[in-house]
């Protein structure tokens, strides 16, 4: 949940899209501070739960898996179209290919967490260095990339 106290005071105003939103918690927060948020999982009982909260601002949710159905959400109608803002925590590891995903989608910063060396049944990427962090990075104009000792990797992309 921490992550998204990083993220939030740079959502002013923003639209943002939260990746793997779960039970809506993060999204909560965020809505303090974005005008739009959108939110995507593939649990239909966390949707379910997310949808009970009273968010601050203007809202949308889809369940939907990011393996499979990908193109089912950014092709809808009406389209998808541009996020200012995306979050992705705890959620990219669980992806077949995380960079097509971040690749996929139209956005202007992306922010993302994935955990540190954490082997997992669920987890189909495992990031022990920064160097396997950035093998699911496409070409960006800039990166930071943070590093919370022995907990997981925060990073912050700009196109």
């Amino acid at each position: 949940m921490d992550a998204y106290f990083w993220v939030a005071p740079h959502l002013k105003n923003k639209s943002v899209l939260d990746l793997g939103c779960g039970r809506g918690d993060g999204m909560l927060l965020l809505s303090f501070y974005a005008n739009k948020l959108t939110g995507i999982d593939n649990n239909s009982t966390s949707i379910g739960q997310a949808m009970r909260h009273d968010y601050f601002c203007e809202t949308g949710f889809f369940n939907l898996d990011l393996n499979e159905n990908l193109s089912d959400f950014l092709y809808t109608d009406p389209p998808a179209g541009h996020y200012d803002v995306v979050t992705a925590f705890e959620t990219l590891e669980h992806l077949d290919n995380p960079k097509q995903v971040i690749e996929a989608i139209d956005w202007d910063m992306f922010y993302f967490a994935v955990p540190y060396n954490m082997p997992h049944p669920l987890h189909k990427h495992v990031f022990t260095t920064p160097e396997e962090v950035k093998e699911i990075i496409p070409k960006v104009s800039k990166m930071d990339l943070l590093y919370i000792k022995d907990e997981e990797y925060r990073v912050t992309l700009w196109k």
